[in-house]
């Protein structure tokens, strides 16, 4: 499952609804074995909010804790 998220991720990020991005990292964060990986995952969401002004959702946050 995580392969998929990451290539959402990938698919959605330049040509969709940033939000789209970011509930595809989030759900890579939650599927993933790999700490590399979520870490990667937390980076990008971190820079996407930083840029976008998005702020996750409750339940988005407690995915990521």
């Amino acid at each position: 499952a995580s392969s998929w998220y990451a290539a959402a991720a990938d698919a959605y990020e330049g040509g969709h609804d940033l939000r789209d991005v970011v509930q595809a990292l989030v759900g890579l964060v939650a599927a993933s074995d790999d700490p590399a990986e979520r870490q990667r995952a937390r980076d990008r969401i971190a820079a996407l909010l930083k840029t976008s002004g998005m702020v996750l959702t409750e339940r988005e946050r407690a995915v990521l804790a």
